[in-house]
C-alpha cells in the first residue's frame, strides 16, 4: 500500500497546486469484484492495474469524459443514469498534478470486456478484498478507500487519526468502516487462524492476510524449516526426530515452544495469523486456554478441501534453498522457475521441489495424521469461537478463496463493533 498521500480534499494539502488536467475514473463493481485494467509496456506505469478512465477532453463535463474512456477502454456502454458520482479529489505525483472525479456503478450482469491492446494488455474482475493486494496504479488504493469506506473494514493509519492519538498503546492496529473504529493492541489482539492439511492454501491465504491487515504470517512449519536451515540446536532435534518417526508429529511441547517464542516478539504485539498451527486437539487447548486472552479478536478458519485436490497441487510446490520462501502453484511469480524475494535483490536463485512432498508413501501417512486429528482441532477451537469451514476445490482461485475468508472476517468484525457499541 502507498505511504505517500496522493489524492487530497483539498487543493491546499499540495503546496503550489497546478492541476495540469482533469481525470474522470469509474469502479466498476459486479458481484463484489471490480475490473481491473492492466497497462501496457508503452503506457506509464507499465504492468499496474487501475480501473478504466481518463482525460477529459475540451468542453467535456466529468460523466462525459468516463463514460467515454470507459466505452473506448473496454467496450462497455453505461448510460448517465447508470453511474454514481462520488466526488472528486485533488492529486499529485511527481511533475504532475491533477483534479479526479470518482465514479461507482454496480451491475447486475458481468458485462462482456474488450480491451484495446494499445493500452492494456489483459483484464480481471477482482475481489473488493483482493484489490489492494494488486499492484496499482498511484492513488488507486487511496480512490477504493474512499469509495469503500463504509461497505469494508480498513486499516487506518494511527497518526491519521486525530481522534485516537490519545491512546497510549504504542502497538496499534486500527480499524475503521466509517463512523466506527476498532482499536487492536495489547489489550485485544487480532488473531485468525487457518486450519487445514498440508496443501490446503493456508501458505498463501496467511501472507495475503497478513499484508491486508498488516499483522505477521506465523507458519510452524516455516519455523521448523527455519531452524533446520540454521543447524540450530532445535532443528538437530527436529531433524533427528524426523529421520526416526516421520512423519509423525513433533512431540507437541516443541511446537508449543516455538509459537510462545515467535509470538513475543514485537510485530507480533496487535495480533498475528495462526498458520497449520494448532496440529493436535493438546496443542488446540494450549491456544484456547493459554495462548488467546479473553478479550482477542480470534476467527479460527478451517480450509477444507478434497484430498484429490491435495494431491494435484502437491507437485507445484517449490522452496528456495537460500532463504526458504515458498512458491506454491497458484501464486503469482513474475520470475518463473527462481525465488521472488531473491529476484528482487539481484540475485536469480533457482527454487526446489519442497523434499517433504516427493515422497508419496511419507505424504500419504502425513494427509491421513492431519485427518486423525481434524475432529480434535475442531472441537477445541470450537469451544471458544465458531469455526468457519470453507469448502474448497481447485477450481477456486487463490483470490477468490480470499474473498470468502475475508466475507467472514468482516461478518465477524461487524458483530465486534455492534457488542463495543453495547457496552
Amino acid at each position: 500500500m502507498n505511504v505517500t498521500t496522493i489524492l487530497a480534499c483539498k487543493p491546499t494539502a499540495f503546496p503550489d497546486f497546478k492541476p495540469k488536467t482533469v481525470i474522470s475514473t469509474i469502479f466498476l463493481e459486479h458481484a463484489e469484484r471490480l475490473l481491473l485494467l492492466m497497462r501496457c509496456s508503452q503506457e506509464e506505469q507499465p504492468g499496474t492495474w487501475g480501473v478504466p478512465g481518463g482525460k477529459s477532453e475540451e468542453n467535456e463535463t466529468p460523466t462525459q469524459t468516463v463514460l467515454r474512456e470507459l466505452q473506448e477502454e473496454t467496450q462497455i456502454e453505461l448510460s448517465a443514469d447508470q453511474v454514481e458520482y462520488r466526488g472528486h479529489r485533488y492529486a499529485r505525483i511527481p511533475g504532475w498534478d491533477y483534479l479526479i472525479h470518482l465514479y461507482f456503478a454496480k451491475l447486475k450482469d458481468r458485462p462482456i470486456v474488450k480491451i484495446d491492446p494499445k493500452e492494456h494488455c489483459q483484464y480481471e474482475w477482482v475481489s473488493i478484498y483482493a484489490f489492494k493486494l494488486m499492484p496499482l496504479i498511484k492513488g488507486q488504493d487511496e480512490a477504493f478507500d474512499i469509495l469503500y469506506a463504509d461497505r469494508i473494514w480498513q486499516r487506518l493509519d494511527p497518526k491519521a487519526s486525530e481522534d485516537l492519538q490519545r491512546i497510549q498503546n504504542k502497538a496499534l492496529l486500527i480499524l475503521r468502516k466509517g463512523s466506527k473504529s476498532l482499536v487492536f493492541g495489547s489489550q485485544r489482539r487480532f488473531v485468525l487462524n487457518l486450519i487445514g492439511t498440508s496443501g490446503s492454501g493456508k501458505g498463501t491465504q496467511g501472507t495475503m492476510l497478513s499484508q491486508l491487515f498488516g499483522i505477521p504470517n506465523i507458519s510452524a512449519g516455516d519455523l521448523f524449516r527455519d531452524d533446520l536451515r540454521a543447524n540450530t540446536p532445535l532443528g538437530w532435534i527436529i531433524q533427528t526426530y524426523d529421520k526416526q518417526f516421520y512423519p509423525s508429529y513433533l512431540p507437541d511441547e516443541i511446537p508449543i515452544g516455538m509459537m510462545v517464542k515467535r509470538m513475543s516478539e514485537k510485530d507480533c504485539q496487535t495480533g498475528y495469523v495462526f498458520d497449520g498451527f494448532p496440529r493436535t486437539e493438546k496443542q488446540g487447548d494450549v491456544v484456547r486456554d493459554v495462548l488467546l486472552r479473553e478479550n482477542d479478536f480470534h476467527v479460527p478458519l478451517f480450509m477444507d478441501i478434497p484430498e484429490a485436490d491435495i494431491w494435484e497441487r502437491l507437485p507445484g510446490r517449490f522452496i528456495c534453498p537460500d532463504c526458504g520462501h515458498q512458491v506454491r502453484k497458484f501464486d503469482e511469480n513474475p520470475w518463473p522457475g527462481f525465488c521472488p524475494v531473491q529476484a528482487k535483490e539481484g540475485k536469480m536463485v533457482k527454487l526446489e521441489h519442497r523434499a517433504e512432498d516427493q515422497d508419496k508413501g511419507k505424504t500419504e501417512r502425513r494427509l491421513k495424521l492431519f485427518s486423525d486429528h481434524r475432529e480434535g482441532i475442531l472441537s477445541s477451537m470450537q469451544k471458544r469461537d465458531a469455526v468457519k469451514a470453507l469448502p474448497l476445490t481447485n477450481a477456486i482461485s487463490p483470490r477468490d478463496v480470499l474473498h470468502q475468508v475475508c466475507s467472514h472476517i468482516q461478518e465477524r468484525l461487524d458483530q465486534l463493533a455492534e457488542c463495543n457499541a453495547n457496552d
